[in-house]
């Protein structure tokens, strides 16, 4: 769970395949997309108001992200939160984007921002 705070240019925040972890944090800001826009990775784009696996993006019809707004998502990125109101989920009969990660115990969590943020709260399952 994380609440954001002002946030810029470039906010995501998902999950990324272990292997894939080095080119996010040696990328210059000026040649990284962020996570959820390379391979190996989904993420909720907080400044697009969408959500993103390996590139391909959806917007969030009924979500209002903001400076204080507070997201959080289960079973590895496979259902998203904003302020407690589901968004985003791979459950193909819910009426919220649709996002089809493969998560697996080789995905950590990552955060991609400008700006910055506050963690409220880690739970990780295995």
């Amino acid at each position: 769970e994380v609440r954001l705070g002002n946030f810029e240019t470039a906010a995501q925040i998902g999950w990324v395949h272990g292997s894939y972890h080095e080119f996010l944090v040696n990328t210059t800001s000026e040649g990284n997309k962020g996570v959820g826009y390379v391979e190996q990775s989904y993420a909720i784009d907080v400044v697009r108001n969408g959500v993103i696996c390996e590139s391909l993006f959806e917007a969030l019809a009924n979500a209002s992200i903001k400076s204080g707004s507070v997201i959080r998502c289960e079973n590895r990125g496979t259902s998203w939160y904003v302020d407690g109101e589901l968004v985003a989920c791979s459950d193909q009969t819910m009426n919220v984007a649709k996002i089809s990660p493969t998560p697996s115990r080789s995905f950590v969590p990552c955060i991609s921002i400008k700006g910055n943020f506050e963690v409220t709260a880690i739970e990780l399952e295995y």
